[in-house]
C-alpha cells in the first residue's frame, strides 16, 4: 500500500515544481452531499456567493445545510505557491483524500468541522465562521 501512495503522490506532483494550494468545501444536507473545489483559499463568508453553493442550496430548500471549508497545500520542489487548477484538484482529491498523501499534503486553514449551518439563508450555528447572509436563498 505504501508503494501505491508514493506512486499517487508522484502522479499529482506539481509539474512546475511549485507547491499548490486548493480548497475543498464540503456541503451536506439530508438529501445530498457535494464538494466544491477552489484554487487557493476562500473565506467562509464568500462561500454563500458561489454559484455551485447556490445551486446546492436551491436543491435543498427547507433543509439545514452544513458547510465545512478546508484549504490544503501539496508541496512542490520549492517554497513558492500557486493556486491549483480545477483539473489538478480533481486528480488530487480521491477516495482516500486527504489520508493518502502523507507529509506532502497538509491543511493550510480549517476552522471546522461544520463551520456553519444554514437553513433558508438563516445562520444556525456559526462555529468559527463570520458569514455574510445578505444573499437570499
Amino acid at each position: 500500500m505504501l508503494k501505491k501512495a508514493e506512486k499517487e503522490r508522484g502522479s499529482y506532483y506539481p509539474e512546475d515544481g511549485m507547491s499548490v494550494i486548493f480548497t475543498v468545501i464540503m456541503l451536506s444536507s439530508k438529501k445530498m452531499i457535494s464538494e466544491i473545489y477552489i484554487g487557493g483559499c476562500i473565506d467562509s463568508a464568500d462561500i454563500v456567493n458561489l454559484p455551485d453553493f447556490q445551486r446546492f442550496a436551491e436543491k435543498c430548500k427547507g433543509e439545514i445545510i452544513e458547510v465545512d471549508n478546508c484549504a490544503y497545500q501539496l508541496d512542490g520542489e520549492d517554497y513558492h505557491t500557486r493556486k491549483a487548477t480545477k483539473d489538478e484538484i480533481r486528480r488530487i482529491v480521491g477516495a482516500d483524500f486527504p489520508y493518502n498523501y502523507g507529509v506532502k499534503l497538509y491543511p493550510v486553514s480549517h476552522a471546522g468541522p461544520d463551520q456553519f449551518k444554514l437553513k433558508e439563508g438563516v445562520l444556525l450555528d456559526t462555529g468559527y465562521s463570520q458569514v455574510d447572509l445578505s444573499m437570499n436563498l
